[in-house]
């Protein structure tokens, strides 16, 4: 029998999140987690999110948007985690029954202890909704510019460095050169690289391409590093699970420049295959900010692009 649990993500103006604390005689009591409640027969997920987060904090939700679903397999009982963000809510938060409840940083909520289940939430929330990557070729210069209007023009706070045609040497020479970049605009720069070259760089984050992630049999990175990896079909997603990958990039949703004949997967199918998956999965091809409202709805965590968030032309 799976429980099916709808969870609220909580962010308040300063941009922490709620986590409640589980009473110490409960399932998993002990730990951290995000605030919610079994969802009745009766309800609808909105409908039990509502009710649980007024009994739990005395909040009136007043808007909420899904964000991620997830099912975990516990050795004694079997859980669906339905996650929403709570857009919209009045009332001040507090343990309404007796729980301890704490505002925490995203950037904090790895040093906290939560239920495995929730492992690819934590994630969810700390990844923004859109996410950039550096065109086939490019100069230093365009990039600078990319990287100093991100934050301001697009909102984006990681970077995919990929840079395919370059060999080992000028890619370490290339990374040497944007790190320092990244690091003053506060933007997370991921390392579309092999595992070797990465153990080779100081950098927040590994993507593998799909031929890695086909080769691959564990998690190339430590725990405190992003892992990312991309995915063309729905075995891809869940190898990229396995190895304990952080999320997932699926690709081509729609035509591309690049490819505009090439073989796309649209929108049904990306539904299809992300609203069961157990990481936080972003659109990739033929997208912009647009699309972001759109893949969220349909299970993803948002967009990733090159042309749309890049601005001016490849060179």
């Amino acid at each position: 029998m799976t429980v099916h649990v709808a969870v609220g993500v909580i962010v308040n103006s300063a941009g922490e999140v709620l986590l409640a604390k589980r009473p110490e005689h409960v399932h998993q009591g002990g730990l951290w987690e995000f605030p919610g409640g079994k969802v009745e027969g009766d309800e609808t997920v909105k409908q039990a999110l509502a009710r649980e987060l007024a009994e739990e904090l005395a909040i009136l939700v007043k808007s909420c948007q899904p964000m991620i679903c997830i099912q975990h397999h516990y050795g004694d009982k079997s859980v669906l985690l339905d996650v929403w963000k709570i857009s919209g809510y009045e009332g001040t938060p507090i343990g309404n029954e007796g729980q301890v409840v704490r505002w925490v940083a995203k950037e904090q909520l790895p040093s906290y202890s939560f239920p495995a289940a929730n492992a690819p939430i934590v994630a969810a929330v700390r990844l923004p909704d859109r996410l950039i990557i550096t065109p086939d070729t490019f100069t230093l210069k365009q990039l600078s510019s990319v990287i100093e209007s991100s934050a301001t023009e697009h909102g984006i706070s990681v970077l995919q460095l990929r840079a395919p045609t370059l060999n080992r040497s000028d890619y370490l020479a290339l990374f040497d050169k944007v790190s320092p970049l990244c690091r003053a605009a506060d933007v997370c720069l991921i390392a579309n690289t092999s595992p070797a070259i990465f153990a080779d760089i100081q950098c927040q984050g590994l993507h593998l391409n799909s031929q890695q992630l086909d080769l691959v049999q564990e998690r190339p990175v430590a725990r405190d590093k992003w892992l990312s990896a991309s995915c063309h079909s729905v075995e891809q997603i869940e190898k990229a699970t396995v190895i304990g990958a952080d999320f997932a990039l699926l690709s081509p949703i729609l035509p591309t420049l690049s490819h505009p004949e090439a073989s796309t997967l649209g929108w049904d199918r990306f539904q299809q295959w992300v609203r069961p998956a157990k990481i936080p999965v972003y659109a990739l091809g033929g997208l912009s900010a647009k699309d972001i409202v759109k893949s969220q709805a349909l299970g993803g965590q948002g967009v990733a692009a090159i042309s749309a968030f890049w601005g001016s032309p490849q060179p």
